[in-house]
């Protein structure tokens, strides 16, 4: 989500409290008389752009002079999010089927191991094409907020599971009056972590290896 008037680019990562991030600047953007567009003009799918798609949209000297931020969270958490709000849950499959078969369709290749998805996200601005949403969604995060040379490039990441506290350092960090995020697109149900195989660990250490490392993650107990 870019506000230019504001001068602030939310890197809207797929599953990480973003429509509710959104929700809020909408609001609040109305309220100060301001035109607000979650796309670019005549560019569908910019709503989930990476950093590196938005600097090259705007151009560098614009999108340094934003302040920029993203929200990540615990990949084990957010798959189980997805997990509970995906049609695959309520036909029955179990959560390592869905695990496998569902993020193997939509990402259409990525038993090749490795990081797949993310480095793809990287790369598809460059090489010209673009997924629909839903992939961006299974995106490995880190690679949603990095440039070409694995460099973090914005300017706050703020975590989920203390998403309070790291609200409201967005908001003084870019000038905006604090007040708590609406609760939007919520699946109502608890996350089981007992779900995780071990097989399905290992899935998600190949899948998401990146994000756990770079943001020190775990499976919670």
């Amino acid at each position: 989500m870019y506000l230019d008037r504001l001068r602030l680019i939310f890197v809207h990562v797929g599953d990480c409290a973003g429509t509710s991030v959104e929700a809020w600047l909408t609001e609040y953007a109305v309220r100060q008389g301001l035109v607000v567009s979650r796309e670019f003009p005549n560019i569908p799918g910019s709503i989930h752009w990476t950093a590196l798609e938005y600097r090259t949209a705007l151009g560098a000297a614009v999108y340094e002079s934003c302040f920029k931020f993203a929200l990540v969270r615990n990949p084990y958490a957010r798959m189980l999010t997805k997990f509970n709000k995906s049609p695959a849950r309520r036909a029955g499959y179990s959560f390592e089927r869905f695990l496998t078969d569902e993020y193997l369709r939509k990402t259409s290749g990525s038993d090749a191991g490795g990081d797949y998805v993310g480095q793809k996200a990287k790369l598809e601005w460059l090489h010209g094409w673009r997924p629909n949403a839903e992939l961006r969604h299974w995106s490995n995060m880190y690679a949603m907020i990095s440039d070409e040379s694995d460099q973090v490039m914005v300017d706050y990441v703020g975590r989920v599971e203390s998403i309070g506290e790291h609200w409201q350092v967005i908001c003084d960090q870019a000038r905006l009056p604090y007040s708590g995020l609406p609760s939007t697109n919520s699946s109502g149900i608890l996350k089981d972590y007992a779900l995780y195989s071990e097989r399905a660990k290992e899935d998600m250490r190949r899948l998401y290896g990146r994000d756990l490392d770079a943001f020190r993650w775990s499976c919670p107990r």
